[in-house]
């Protein structure tokens, strides 16, 4: 790699990691795990802590609801049992991590995270499995008056997921075998 470009994808990782709220860049190839992935179940983070409430103007069902039609709009399957996707095969699972709070002038400030982890193997000893973040994007920082502008943030970082799962699998084929990725219909 030469001096020039060497300087210019320094300056590009510093102004990336210097300033909030810019939405981290997929590292180079992270978008082919999402390839011949069966579906994914979803985990939104409000549902194990209620953070979220209707007073706030948003619910942790809404941010399902609002995920799960555009997961469907775009042809992924979202598993709904936790049975169903522990039978799947390489138990891939959306995790939306939204932290918040309410400043002194009335507005929400915090940090989204939108997460895909899924099984993967040791290399050097295919045997060893184990859970692992296999794709994400994040938004370090917002500051909104309402948590529906929130609310719009998440969508542009499931649209990232949707538009990486879509050139993972934009391929009839995957080494000359049919891609059921594509096959799958919206459950």
């Amino acid at each position: 790699m030469t001096k020039a470009k060497s300087v210019f994808y320094l300056a590009i990782a510093y102004f990336c990691c210097s300033f909030p709220g810019i939405v981290r860049a997929q590292e180079m190839g992270e978008w082919r795990t999402l390839r011949g992935m069966p579906g994914v179940y979803l985990i939104v983070e409000d549902e194990k802590t209620g953070r979220f409430n209707v007073a706030d103007g948003l619910t942790g069902d809404q941010l399902r609801q609002d995920t799960e039609e555009r997961l469907r709009a775009a042809k992924i399957s979202v598993i709904k049992t936790q049975e169903e996707w522990l039978k799947t095969s390489g138990t891939p699972y959306l995790h939306i991590n939204i932290n918040y709070s309410l400043t002194s002038d009335r507005k929400y400030s915090g940090s989204i995270e939108l997460v895909l982890e899924q099984e993967v193997a040791m290399v050097r000893d295919p045997s060893i499995k184990l859970q692992a973040r296999t794709w994400g994007v994040k938004i370090d920082e917002f500051e909104v008056d309402n948590l529906q502008k929130m609310r719009k943030e998440l969508g542009k970082l499931l649209e990232q997921f949707i538009e990486d799962y879509r050139n993972a699998n934009k391929s009839a084929s995957i080494n000359g075998r049919p891609n059921k990725a594509l096959q799958l219909t919206a459950r």
